[in-house]
């Protein structure tokens, strides 16, 4: 899709990178707010225009990973590197130098809120900022979603519809409520993972409950399957939500 050039998802770039300012001393200097409406409806804010204009432009919508159908996405905070499809990533670490990135999902009644945040593509210790920054990050985006709510009523005049992304599966599209999860896991598991979010090692964790680090790997081996996540910072994300 071609939007001109004063169209106002570009047009409030520069506001974007005033109110997203606080997160630059984190390392993180790209921003996007997106609006995925139920009506198939879409509003996008962000801190890098460029990347938007090339993003519609090569219809990059039809793949991305935030672009499926809104209403069946869960609360979740997610690793893009841990997402199927990174041709929309690699595009743009190759391009704009942009990459580490992290999505939050927030769904509401009649849209899904997606808030993308990434840095340099040679910044690999972001991942572990959002690690160990979690807390302050949703305590940005509260108050960004109140400092930015004349500008995003301003822009929802201006929305745009595109379609579905009829391909993004149940790796973001799992309608179980990610909070009911956490009833199923065993009360070993629910110890090693309060343990792995205080930061403790496998040996650390083994050391604390009287058992082998090679028992503790095992626990994490079958929580990541129970969860279906593929690694550790993905893990440790998931479990920051459910055990919350």
């Amino acid at each position: 899709m071609l939007l001109p050039a004063n169209h106002a998802f570009f047009t409030n770039a520069n506001h974007m990178l005033e109110l997203t300012a606080p997160l630059r001393h984190l390392g993180i200097t790209y921003f996007t707010y997106s609006r995925f409406y139920h009506t198939g409806e879409r509003l996008y804010l962000v801190t890098h225009r460029d990347i938007l204009e090339n993003y519609l432009q090569n219809k990059l919508y039809l793949i991305g990973n935030t672009e499926g159908a809104p209403k069946n996405y869960i609360a979740q905070t997610v690793i893009w590197s841990n997402l199927p499809n990174q041709k929309v990533f690699d595009e743009t670490r190759v391009k704009y130098n942009i990459a580490n990135g992290l999505f939050i999902f927030q769904p509401q009644a009649t849209y899904c809120e997606c808030y993308g945040l990434a840095g340099d593509r040679y910044n690999e210790k972001l991942i572990n900022v959002y690690l160990t920054h979690l807390d302050y990050l949703k305590n940005f985006i509260l108050e960004f979603n109140d400092k930015a709510e004349d500008l995003i009523q301003k822009t929802s005049q201006s929305k745009i519809i595109l379609p579905y992304n009829n391909t993004v599966g149940d790796f973001l599209n799992n309608k179980e409520d990610a909070t009911k999860q956490a009833f199923k896991l065993s009360e070993r598991q629910k110890q090693c993972a309060y343990l792995l979010l205080q930061g403790k090692t496998t040996k650390e964790i083994a050391k604390q409950l009287h058992l082998s680090p090679r028992t503790i790997e095992t626990y994490l081996l079958n929580l990541k399957s129970k969860l279906m996540i593929s690694n550790k910072t993905a893990l440790i994300l998931k479990l920051s939500e459910i055990l919350d």
